[in-house]
């Protein structure tokens, strides 16, 4: 994806320095040059991570709102995603309250799907988190084994969130049914 790469925080994906594919054209965000080039109906979203290490709350809230109007104004539907940061880490724990406290406020005042992966990852061994202690817990072969790993696996229980909320879009929103 071309708005999708390691290491970008919500304001990255908005500044056209970043667009680096060959297919974006001058002046285009990483962002807009990605809907322009795929033409979602739906677009899932997961900021914060890195954003904890270098913003404060209200840069990032801000950030966020600018990439869910652009995502609106382009008529795509964007689907925010809470994260997930160990209470262990408290150099960013109590600042990643604030962001995801941001995320359900933007979420509920725009009237656009959330998906909580933080209050569904909360009761998991360790919070779904791996053992580097900061990206979520996946294993091989489990990142779609809805039989019991996504009550152990962060990343296995993220896929399965997403899956049931784009499959409640298609049926609610969308209007797409399996006929």
């Amino acid at each position: 994806s071309i708005a999708a790469f390691r290491g970008f925080t919500s304001a990255a994906v908005l500044d056209p320095f970043w667009a680096t594919n060959p297919v974006c054209e001058g002046g285009e965000s990483p962002l807009t040059c990605e809907y322009r080039v795929s033409r979602p109906s739906v677009a899932v979203m997961m900021l914060g991570g890195r954003d904890v290490l270098a913003f404060t709350a209200e840069d990032y809230r801000a950030s966020v709102e600018q990439v869910v109007q652009q995502s609106i104004a382009r008529g795509v539907i964007p689907v925010l995603t809470t994260f997930v940061v160990l209470p262990e880490r408290t150099d960013v724990y109590p600042l990643s309250l604030e962001m995801n406290m941001a995320l359900l406020d933007i979420a509920e005042a725009e009237q656009i799907p959330l998906i909580n992966l933080w209050a569904a990852a909360y009761p998991l061994p360790d919070h779904g988190i791996g053992p580097d202690r900061s990206h979520l817990k996946a294993r091989v072969g489990d990142y779609c084994n809805f039989a019991g790993a996504e009550q152990e696996l962060g990343g296995t229980l993220r896929t399965l969130l997403t899956l049931q909320a784009l499959d409640a879009l298609r049926v609610n929103v969308l209007n797409v049914t399996d006929d």
